[in-house]
């Protein structure tokens, strides 16, 4: 009697279960094998590297729609274990950025973080279910940081992709999407994607100027307003959508340029970075005065005046240490010309000898001192140091060390952990590599492939044998290292 009861309780939970597996054995019979091994392979990875190869199944054309929503929705409802939790940019600094920095921006453009992860899984969802992919955008996280201090320049953004996808996605909801902006970062962003959108009514851009008015109202640190009116063009695109030209109506130029005119005043009287770089125009603040009065004389509204004497906070942004590797890089470069002029056997020899000695050196010595983006960087710069030398010269024993080299930099402990997306691109470029048009090359990589014990790297191989996860060799991936990557 207490199971029949608790079975006539569990009944619907039974039921559900039955229609799920009744659904599952579905997929089983109908799915090939191959990608269905693909799918739960990929889907058992971190979500960074997860994602990225659900996406490029999901737009493979081979995953029917409903197992590829399924699938879609797991890596929406995971994206919180990402590492990095926001797209980042670079604000302005007479100092310029060291290379662990500028490559640690580079990955995030990758869209690999919390954020882009889940617009990415909604924008594949609402290809092929619209419904879930409004249900899911209404549980979307719109948190967002607004502090950046004066020793950093990194200062999280949303990208290019981010409303326009996001608006594309569930037309219906543009209140909802647009009354969640709450920085200036995000104001700009939305800005952009207003200025380009011609399809809005009166009522839509009204409600869209008092959420960027209130936006614009959040008070943000001197490295983050000099970064949004700078890397952003948040003033630039104020003033080009109050223009004479523009085809806003008149009362939204007059309130969107005197929302902006005001939190250009705020941030200009509060404590600055002392080191924000210089323009032509003069300084950075300048130039936002400058602007502002422009758009205040155009509009017949009152000038911002600015203080007297700007205040200037003592922190500045100190790059990391030398690197450490620049003058062997150099070293080898040379070598390897002398010797692909000459074809001395003596010279080979000694470029083989300095060419493993140089892939063998420990970027993670503390007595160096790196921090992890400059690490990871120099990580890079040795394996792809070593493969251009041995590309090359065309030796068929240095192509193999720089294979070797390669799969040791996916191998090698914490490296993914420490930087997911810098081991996607590794990983990516690995792939391509094995595809070159070099059989010396391409039978190399190959083989360190097939001698790797990685799992996460079986995996990526197993999804490209499946969908050709790179289709087409990439030549130009020491320029650029994310033309490997999949679409957004």
């Amino acid at each position: 009697m207490r199971d029949g009861v608790l079975a006539q309780k569990c009944g619907f939970l039974v039921l559900a279960t039955v229609a799920a597996g009744t659904v599952f054995y579905l997929w089983a019979d109908t799915l090939p094998q191959e990608i269905r091994q693909a799918l739960d392979q990929s889907a058992s990875l971190p979500v960074e590297q997860a994602s990225d190869l659900i996406f490029a199944l999901a737009d493979s054309g081979r995953v029917p729609a409903d197992v590829s929503v399924q699938y879609l929705t797991r890596i929406y409802n995971r994206a919180d274990e990402a590492q990095r939790k926001h797209q980042i940019d670079l604000a302005p600094a007479r100092q310029a950025p060291d290379r662990g920095l500028g490559f640690s921006r580079l990955l995030s453009i990758a869209g690999f973080d919390a954020s882009n992860i889940r617009i990415r899984a909604l924008k594949r969802v609402g290809v092929h279910d619209p419904e879930a992919a409004r249900r899911m955008l209404l549980t979307f996280s719109y948190d967002f940081p607004t502090d950046t201090g004066c020793d950093r320049l990194d200062f999280a953004v949303t990208g290019n992709s981010y409303y326009p996808t996001l608006l594309a996605i569930a037309p219906a909801e543009f209140e909802s999407v647009v009354g969640r902006v709450s920085t200036p970062q995000q104001a700009a962003s939305l800005l952009k994607a207003l200025k380009d959108n011609k399809n809005l009514s009166t009522a839509q851009l009204g409600y869209a100027m008092g959420s960027i008015s209130r936006a614009l109202d959040v008070s943000v640190s001197s490295r983050v307003f000099a970064g949004t009116e700078t890397t952003l063009q948040l003033g630039a695109t104020v003033e080009a959508m109050v223009g004479e030209s523009s085809p806003l109506p008149q009362v939204f130029r007059v309130g969107l340029a005197k929302a902006w005119l005001e939190y250009a005043s705020r941030e200009l009287r509060v404590e600055l970075c002392s080191d924000g770089k210089t323009t032509s125009a003069g300084t950075a603040e300048t130039a936002v005065v400058n602007r502002a009065n422009r758009i205040a004389d155009l509009l017949q509204l009152g000038r911002i005046t600015p203080p007297s004497q700007f205040r200037y906070a003592s922190g500045t942004y100190q790059p990391g240490t030398a690197d450490p590797l620049d003058s062997a890089t150099d070293s080898l470069y040379a070598l390897a010309a002398k010797f692909k002029t000459s074809g001395s056997t003596d010279l080979r020899e000694r470029l083989v000898s300095e060419l493993t000695r140089y892939a063998g050196q420990d970027l993670d010595d503390p007595s160096l001192h790196l921090d992890r983006g400059t690490a990871i960087y120099r990580m890079f710069v040795q394996v792809v140091t070593v493969m251009e030398i041995a590309k090359q010269v065309d030796d068929n024993e240095m192509l193999r060390l720089a294979a070797n080299s390669l799969i040791l930099l996916l191998e090698r402990p914490g490296f993914r952990e420490a930087d997911p997306v810098a081991w996607i691109v590794a990983a990516r470029w690995t792939i391509n590599l094995s595809k070159s048009p070099s059989a010396a090359l391409s039978t190399a990589i190959s083989q360190s492939l097939t001698n790797s014990r990685l799992q996460s790297l079986a995996t990526y191989r197993f999804v490209d044998k499946v969908i050709n996860l790179v289709p087409k060799y990439q030549t130009n991936t020491l320029q650029s290292p994310l033309a490997v990557m999949g679409t957004y």
